[in-house]
């Protein structure tokens, strides 16, 4: 890796940890507005964050594989599953 490269990975690291901290630091005053954000995100934030939980290398290699061998879709039952 070049120094190009470690710059640009400790500058994401270190806007990743503000960004973290800075949203972070709202009101907590119980666990519901911690974990469910008091119940005040709207429908399409919970469901892009169901979505890029589960989004990993099998998505963009597998199931790529897959479909191109048999045809199928396989990752459809993510999207019908909501």
């Amino acid at each position: 890796m070049g120094t190009i490269d470690v710059l640009v990975f400790l500058a994401y690291i270190v806007a990743v940890l503000v960004m973290g901290f800075w949203t972070g630091k709202g009101r907590r005053e119980s666990t519901e507005d911690y974990f469910l954000a008091g119940r005040s995100l709207p429908w399409y934030a919970v469901g892009a964050s169901f979505i890029g939980s589960n989004v990993s290398t099998e998505h963009f290699i597998g199931m790529v594989g897959v479909a191109y061998t048999y045809r199928i879709c396989v990752a459809n039952w993510e999207w019908l599953n909501l």
